[in-house]
């Protein structure tokens, strides 16, 4: 047998009842094969497993690939052929650990990949809870009373395809930039890994594999569902004297939509020390109008740790039950900082209180390597998430982040100006560089809009208005415009309506003696008394 083959069977071996037997047939070199469904002999090219030669350590794209799909299939043969649901609503738990374990059984073989710990977080947690947070979601178990039901099982929110690729970094010896594409389904499979890595997380793996053990012996070659499950975990948990009922857990994370959002802050109240924390929770929807129907609770297993600019404190684990509790964690002062979800092993997000916020962020910019990457990962995608913009007010964003950041970011918004085919989205990318507070910049842009064909002739009036109501470019438009006007009048003499606005615009905002001498000096040299006119009106 390949030894990529021998590995792979090995990483199932504490989890699996015969899996010498199953994964023997799933390796044996042969046809090609997908990932069946069924009990029979899997039968794959085997050699794409093992690594492309002895010793080397360039992974090929047909290993990645292979690994992945006999991972998948040989897990179906555990969860749906061995033991299959005992009814449609219970689906999910075949396609959940199928696709949890393509990331613990990959991550087996190849450790350097991070499939677990990194890869599973961007392909899978944050894909699902994108769409989990929609109000059209739904719970991942539905009832199925009829066959027409069974369509709304897997319909577009339960078995909707999502392209993902590997992008592993090149700086890594051990593996090089892989164009891999595989398709998983989201969030039936999406949702049900994220749930069961949870699951997993909070029994610790010597617990969960004894638990998974006991379910397959005891319903092999039958049905089972859900609740079967969650009983033999739980006598796992009691097992070690840990009296927690995952069935109760497991309920409100199965049969309720979406997830909640966690917010963490230190407390205010003089009656309690400064190591006590309120914790709050409530339904996360991106939709801010159905944001009223907040009765859906879970049972949480929030994980925290205490930081500051040096060292993080050990995890601890707090069951959030109610919609706000009070918690108390290590000694804290002024300068330490929260953090919640360590890993993103929960499936929630995590929000805080504005001044754990900053100190969080100064960490990351002095010394991020105390947060590690996946919490880096759930900080990033939790912020955008839970501050996300309503596009009809991404005008005022635009404007705001060019004029508080540097030279990059106006760079950024020029090339998207370039390279978006949406004309309004165009006009309003444009009128964002004119916000920069870099004389620089603004100048830069003027003298780009009026000698190249980089800026369309109709919006180079506007750049040069939006420029002078910036009041760092206001003198800059104001002399620009003096400069150009030849070329201005030329151009745009004829058409009215744009010399006129042209005037009006950078006019506007004239208000000292001297740059009413300039105007008169100016304008009354062109022949087109509407433009004196306009001047005037102005003055």
């Amino acid at each position: 047998m390949p030894p990529g083959s021998k590995r792979l069977r090995q990483s199932y071996d504490p989890i699996t009842l015969d899996p010498a037997e199953g994964l023997e047939a799933a390796l044996r070199p042969g046809d090609k094969a997908g990932r069946d469904a069924h009990l029979s002999p899997r039968r794959f090219h085997s050699h794409g497993v093992a690594r492309k030669q002895p010793g080397s350590r360039r992974i090929t794209l047909v290993a990645a690939r292979s690994a992945i799909s006999k991972v998948h299939s040989a897990v179906y043969l555990w969860f749906g052929d061995l033991v299959t649901p005992v009814w449609w609503e219970d689906v999910w738990l075949k396609e959940g650990f199928a696709h949890f374990f393509e990331y613990v059984g990959t991550d087996f073989l190849f450790p350097k990949w991070n499939m677990e710990k990194q890869r599973f977080l961007t392909d899978v947690l944050h894909e699902v809870m994108l769409l989990d947070g929609l109000s059209s979601s739904h719970p991942i178990s539905q009832e199925v009373e009829q066959a027409t039901d069974i369509n709304r099982v897997f319909d577009w929110i339960a078995y909707k395809k999502v392209t993902n690729r590997f992008s592993f970094s090149p700086s890594h010896d051990a593996f090089f930039q892989l164009p891999l594409r595989f398709k998983v389904s989201s969030p039936c499979r999406l949702q049900g890994a994220a749930l069961i890595r949870m699951l997993a997380n909070v029994m610790g793996q010597p617990l969960f594999q004894k638990g998974l053990n006991d379910y397959l012996l005891s319903h092999m070659y039958s049905n089972a569902a859900r609740d079967d499950l969650w009983s033999k975990l739980s006598q796992a948990m009691r097992s070690e004297g840990r009296d927690i009922n995952i069935g109760e857990m497991m309920d409100r994370w199965t049969l309720q939509m979406g997830y909640p959002v966690v917010t963490i802050s230190k407390n205010q109240s003089e009656q309690l020390p400064t190591h006590y924390i309120t914790v709050s929770q409530e339904h996360f929807l991106y939709a801010q109008e159905v944001r009223g129907n907040n009765s859906l609770q879970w049972q949480v297993p929030l994980t925290v740790a205490v930081g500051n600019g040096s060292a993080l404190s050990a995890e601890r684990l707090i069951w959030i039950n109610n919609k706000t509790e009070t918690h108390r964690v290590g000694q804290m002062d002024d300068s330490t900082w929260l953090l919640g979800n360590i890993n993103q092993t929960g499936y929630f997000r995590v929000n805080y209180d504005l001044q754990n916020w900053k100190l969080l962020i100064q960490q990351l910019h002095t010394s991020p390597q105390i947060i590690s990457v996946g919490n880096r990962a759930g900080l990033i995608d939790d912020a955008f998430n839970l501050a996300r913009i309503p596009p009809n007010i991404r005008d005022i964003v635009y404007c705001t982040g060019v004029s508080l950041m540097d030279e990059d970011v106006w760079e950024f918004i020029w090339m998207k100006f370039h390279s978006t085919g949406a004309i309004s989205e165009k006009k309003i990318l444009l009128e964002a560089l004119t916000c920069s507070d870099n004389t620089f910049l603004l100048n830069r842009l003027l003298n780009l809009s009026l000698s190249s064909d980089l800026v369309p002739e109709q919006d180079v009036i506007d750049v040069i208005i939006h420029v002078g109501r910036n009041p760092q470019g206001r003198s800059l438009a104001w002399r620009y415009f003096r400069e150009k006007w030849d070329v201005l009048n030329a151009r745009y003499g004829e058409a009215l309506f744009m010399n006129s606005k042209l005037i009006s615009g950078v006019t506007e905002f004239l208000n000292t003696e001297r740059e009413l001498n300039e105007s008169k000096i100016r304008v009354p040299s062109d022949p087109c008394r509407t433009n004196l006119m306009l001047s005037d009106q102005r003055l």
